[in-house]
């Protein structure tokens, strides 16, 4: 764990990312001070940071392939800046979104914003991206406020976007929550994802991920005011993109698990952290539940904001907000790294298997082979799935011993298209590859 800064930071947002070399970066906001903060560690594992420029909350911060970090941050709008050697900030749509953006980064490098603006029965998801050099704005959905967004990039790169719908006034509520997949330009479709009574529940903190089936996941906190007091639940979904979702609960909590993130590793796992009270905790999926640890624990509250990514090495880094005290907060930036101790699969080394899953050829119509690497013996599943993420067949099944295994597999009988060979060791699901069959 590393104190990262002291002058109030964090409370009003903080972002992570790593570099190329795997060093961490973090965008946040210092409260009185200075406004917008940008941090990264040095080889000595010392702290530099300088200013962004202006005043902002909630950021959303990703690197690019060239190293340049950008970054979607509230300030009195929407902005978003670009760090080459220096900071280049502008507001890239004047008068449209700028609540709690989500950012991405296309194949290209291109950035895609969601954000919302307005209160009341009228606020709007709105959806900002830049394409030939110019920006456009389209609006998603208007929904009884939203105050949190989580976006995402699919294979073919549509946008996925989900959204809490909260209210005007505490006891204003709309059930559930919401994703939105773009299908044309300015075209929408939207659909309610874990609905109840109205009046009720109420959805926050949604974040997404889609793995290497095309499913897209969603964690997300449900409060529940029919009882005595409030029933928080911390629940997942998961969809394969057909409008049905699957949803099941992660966690009974005693506040709000605020500061929600989900990634997906290079290998396809999915890594989550969230935080109540004063527990960070961190969580993985395998073996069809999510596995639960405790990060960080504060004698007080860990802040609202954390962010979370995950290195090709397997490493979990963390940036959140420790505040020991009440309003006005004395909040500390802290950045923390790990790995959990029941286990990151990393691609299969942490099942003492060397990751490494091709085929040959990846275009087909007919033989293909399964190359695979063990570093001990395990019992190896392979399987075929389509694109909406439903199970065509088992293709092999059986033991494996250490080393380099090929596997023929005849896909002579499919209709064309593109589909994903998954394999699991010993139950969990390690990876998958394409095939485009023709």
């Amino acid at each position: 764990r590393y104190l990262v800064d002291t002058l109030t930071s964090g409370t009003y947002g903080a972002a992570i990312d790593l570099d190329s070399l795997g060093y961490p970066h973090i965008v946040f906001r210092e409260y009185y001070d200075r406004g917008l903060m940008y941090a990264w560690m040095n080889p000595d594992s010392t702290w530099s940071m300088e200013a962004v420029g202006l005043q902002g909350s909630f950021p959303s911060m990703v690197i690019d392939k060239l190293g340049r970090v950008h970054v979607a941050f509230e300030s009195c709008g929407l902005a978003y800046g670009v760090r080459d050697s220096v900071w280049h900030v502008i507001y890239p749509s004047p008068g449209w979104g700028g609540k709690c953006p989500s950012l991405t980064l296309d194949r290209g490098g291109e950035p895609h914003i969601v954000s919302t603006m307005g209160y009341g029965y009228d606020a709007l998801v709105v959806y900002t991206y830049r394409e030939g050099g110019e920006w456009h704005v389209e609006v998603v959905d208007t929904v009884s406020e939203c105050g949190h967004l989580s976006i995402v990039l699919d294979d073919s790169g549509r946008p996925h976007v989900v959204y809490s719908r909260l209210g005007r006034g505490f006891y204003v509520y709309r059930p559930g929550f919401r994703h939105a997949v773009r299908v044309g330009e300015g075209e929408w479709r939207v659909e309610e994802v874990d609905t109840s009574e109205p009046g009720a529940v109420v959805v926050i903190n949604p974040v997404a991920a889609i793995d290497s089936l095309g499913r897209i996941w969603v964690v997300y906190e449900m409060i529940d005011s029919t009882g005595t007091g409030y029933n928080r639940v911390l629940k997942y979904a998961w969809s394969e993109g057909n409008g049905e979702w699957y949803i099941g609960s992660i966690e009974n909590i005693s506040t709000a698990a605020s500061g929600t993130d989900l990634e997906v590793d290079k290998d396809w796992n999915l890594h989550l952290t969230y935080k109540y009270g004063g527990v960070l905790k961190y969580g993985w999926w395998g073996g069809g539940e999510w596995h639960v640890e405790v990060v960080d624990t504060v004698d007080g509250q860990i802040s609202t904001w954390d962010d979370m990514e995950v290195g090709v090495n397997g490493v979990v880094h963390i940036a959140y907000c420790n505040s020991y005290h009440t309003y006005p907060h004395e909040g500390l930036l802290m950045y923390c790294w790990g790995k959990p101790e029941v286990g990151v699969r990393e691609g299969g080394r942490g099942l003492d298997c060397e990751g490494l899953l091709r085929v040959e050829p990846v275009v087909s119509s007919g033989m293909v082979e399964v190359i695979m690497e063990l570093r001990s013996e395990r019992y190896i599943e392979l399987d075929l799935y389509d694109v909406s993420g439903r199970r065509v067949r088992e293709l092999w099944s059986g033991y494996l011993g250490r080393g380099e295994h090929r596997i023929s597999v005849d896909l002579g009988e499919l209709c064309g298209g593109v589909y994903f060979i998954v394999w699991r060791v010993e139950g969990y699901s390690m990876g998958s590859k394409k095939v485009l069959f023709q």
